[in-house]
């Protein structure tokens, strides 16, 4: 006697499939599925796309280089284009091992693509770190440069009331002169 709601299983979803040297492609044929409902993963020997109720779960035969694949919907097909991490003829899709085997398989594949997402959430955090860096070294700079400026506009001030000053000065002691001499003469 089970209670609360069913979980329905998915249902297998069907596929066909090709390669080349260096790729596999996969052909899905989507059934009508809504295009927000579809889901495609992989991992380094795994390929699944799911699109409720069907589900295609592929343990591949060897390993894939996620980031070099590419899926494409078109007339209601998925194309999985999956890069080959190394060059050759598989002659099947699927790993044929024992049930331990694919577990483990399975398990290592999500380790390395576990592995590889936390490496390129460190690697964007330290390019995020640097381009921050970068910002407030061209902010510093400008800064600086900002600064040099007003101090060159006060330098240039200082200059021309100090040359006002001689002047001012200068003329004071001309005038100062001249009264001497007029007062000499009377």
């Amino acid at each position: 006697h089970c209670q609360g709601q069913k979980k329905k299983m998915p249902l297998k979803g069907s596929y066909s499939w090709c390669e080349t040297i260096n790729h596999i492609e996969v052909e899905v044929p989507l059934k009508g599925a809504s295009r927000k409902k579809i889901d495609v993963y992989t991992a380094p020997s795994i390929l699944k796309v799911s699109y409720p109720p069907f589900l295609v779960d592929i343990n591949l035969y060897a390993e894939i280089d996620e980031e070099k694949s590419k899926a494409v919907l078109k007339n209601g097909t998925l194309k999985v284009k999956l890069a080959k991490e190394k060059p050759s003829l598989w002659g099947r899709l699927c790993f044929d091992g024992s049930k331990e085997e694919v577990i483990l398989r399975r398990h290592e594949s999500y380790e390395k693509r576990k592995d590889k997402v936390q490496r390129n959430v460190k690697k964007v955090a330290e390019m995020k770190m640097e381009e921050e860096r970068m910002t407030f070294r061209k902010h510093m700079a400008l800064e600086e440069r900002e600064r040099q400026r007003i101090d060159g506009i006060k330098e240039d001030e200082k200059k021309r009331a100090e040359e006002e000053m001689h002047q001012a000065f200068s003329q004071l002691q001309i005038n100062g002169a001249n009264r001497d001499v007029v007062n000499e003469v009377i």
